[in-house]
């Protein structure tokens, strides 16, 4: 039996990088000159997790705040999000409490959120230290990416993924089904 894809998406402020993050998922090099994302879109992609193949629908949001209730529609249903912020610009990672509220408020309960510190090829005015801290107050996973040199990128939608598959499906496990109870009745119109 086939399962459905657990759905993530990639949000934050526009120009912090979720489109070439999500060049990776589509295997596609790293473009300089990629324009804003309007609206969103998908890709499929297989992950392989504990040795366990897991179908993952990647989607990739719009930035602009003119897009914001757009965007907000696409966190129904997802199971897990990159929450991602340049580490060049601090107010992309200071918007990111609002954010990661409003995903979590959105998405499905349990819902996996890693804060992703993107461009740490370029100067950086967001360390380390006030990433994690920042991942640590929101209670969500914390890693460093740059898109352009792929570094961090696999490692960032494996640990989503994986936190995902275990978080989901160890729900599926717990959910118990008692033979004895009777069937609710079909409801018609």
């Amino acid at each position: 039996m086939e399962t459905a894809p657990f759905k993530i998406v990639l949000f934050g402020k526009a120009a912090v990088g979720k489109t070439s993050l999500f060049a990776w998922a589509l295997r596609k090099p790293f473009d300089m000159h990629v324009g804003s994302t309007i609206s969103a879109m998908f890709a499929s992609r297989d992950f392989e997790v504990e040795g366990t193949v897991v179908k993952a629908q990647i989607w990739d949001t719009a930035g602009q705040e003119r897009y914001a209730s757009i965007t907000k529609s696409y966190f129904q249903d997802a199971c897990g999000a990159l929450a991602v912020f340049d580490l060049t610009d601090p107010e992309t990672l200071e918007t990111m409490k609002e954010k990661v509220e409003v995903f979590q408020q959105t998405a499905r309960p349990g819902a996996v959120v890693v804060l992703v510190g993107n461009k740490t090829d370029l100067d950086r005015r967001v360390s380390e230290e006030q990433g994690r801290a920042a991942a640590t107050k929101l209670g969500v996973m914390y890693v460093e990416t740059s898109a352009k040199q792929l570094s961090g990128v696999e490692a960032a939608f494996t640990l989503c993924i994986t936190r995902i598959a275990q978080t989901f499906t160890m729900r599926a496990m717990s959910i118990t089904l008692d033979p004895n109870r009777p069937k609710p009745k079909a409801k018609c119109c």
